[in-house]
């Protein structure tokens, strides 16, 4: 099996693994799941 260049398949969630609800902005590689985690230990505030 050979590793994607570009698409959605290029880029996976670096805790889990996956390939859905990717966040790529600033650079985090979360997908949305894993974000809702651990986005308090990121620093990240929920407002709603």
């Amino acid at each position: 099996m050979t590793t994607r260049k570009y698409g959605h398949a290029s880029k996976s969630c670096k805790i889990c693994g996956t390939h859905d609800r990717l966040i790529r902005k600033y650079r985090l590689y979360v997908c949305g799941r894993c974000f809702r985690e651990v986005a308090v230990k990121m620093g990240f505030k929920k407002y709603s």
